[in-house]
């Protein structure tokens, strides 16, 4: 139950974002769409595709991992996935004009993060 309220309340507050930022609110509910609506909007079409290729070789090469080089790989795509999704953070925050402190709430506390974003007054 706690998860589907929490699920809920995702959904809702990514679908206020996508509205502050003109975007189509159903666009939000679709996994990789909505994600790369977003990254059109915030940042550029081009860090969506740098996004799923380092999850596609994290996921694929997970699977896989038998020897050294695949954990090599794995590491090295997490890394390159991890500075995307920071990324993507920060380019939230700066759409929004929001501060250092939003940035790091996004980072740690990330429902909570957007929570603050979807229900602020600011738009884009």
């Amino acid at each position: 139950m706690i998860i589907i309220v929490c699920f809920l309340l995702y959904a809702i507050c990514r679908m206020r974002i996508f509205q502050k930022l003109n975007i189509k609110e159903w666009k939000s509910l679709i996994p990789f769409y909505g994600t790369y609506e977003l990254l059109k909007k915030i940042w550029n079409k081009t860090s969506f595709w740098i996004y799923v290729v380092s999850l596609f070789i994290l996921v694929t090469t997970w699977m896989c991992m038998n020897d050294a080089l695949a954990t090599i790989v794995i590491y090295v795509s997490f890394c390159v996935f991890l500075f995307m999704w920071l990324s993507q953070q920060f380019y939230l925050c700066k759409t929004f004009k929001k501060n250092i402190i939003v940035y790091f709430v996004l980072v740690f506390l990330n429902p909570i993060g957007l929570l603050w974003i979807g229900f602020s007054k600011e738009k884009e």
